[in-house]
């Protein structure tokens, strides 16, 4: 009796110290809840008046907008949103932003414009600030830049730019 009574106890110590030393995935990483996302542009050294991107969203990641009053059906980003950073920040740039929530079949998307009177140069230009949701662990490489279209100060399109991108998870 003393025999089973000991190996059961040998056994429930052994399984105590299995359990203690397991951890959950929110244990290992912590719950992100935003993304800083810094786009630039590569390439040309052609001054850049105005440029359009798209940022494509992974799932669980979205922004704070408000419908546009002029048309409801458009979401317009918050302010601090999305800002001009880097090359285009300063007093003459003006930036626009709109958000099409993710469906179950199409990922979210922030569509940026970022134009500057002056013009600006190659590099850093646009800071988008995201949310992300309760649940969800996105990495940087989730995030895409697409559409990048840029024109000169005549309105003339500029060739040989490509877009570029850091995902800050936080």
């Amino acid at each position: 009796m003393k025999k089973t009574t000991l190996s059961g106890l040998l056994i429930c110590i052994l399984a105590l110290f299995a359990i203690a030393g397991c951890k959950g995935s929110n244990d290992e990483e912590p719950q992100p809840t935003t993304a800083v996302v810094t786009i630039m542009s590569q390439g040309t050294s052609t001054q850049i008046y105005g440029i359009n991107v798209t940022v494509v969203l992974p799932a669980g990641v979205t922004v704070k907008a408000t419908p546009d009053s002029a048309n409801p059906a458009v979401q317009v980003t918050n302010a601090g949103v999305v800002a001009a950073s880097g090359a285009a920040a300063g007093a003459n740039t003006s930036t626009i932003a709109t958000y099409t929530a993710a469906t179950a079949t199409v990922a979210g998307k922030v569509m940026v414009q970022v134009a500057n009177a002056a013009g600006f140069g190659t590099g850093e230009f646009v800071t988008v600030n995201c949310d992300i949701a309760a649940g969800s662990f996105p990495k940087a490489t989730d995030f895409s830049v697409i559409g990048l279209t840029a024109v000169d100060s005549n309105g003339a399109s500029i060739a040989g730019l490509t877009a570029g991108f850091t995902a800050a998870i936080q």
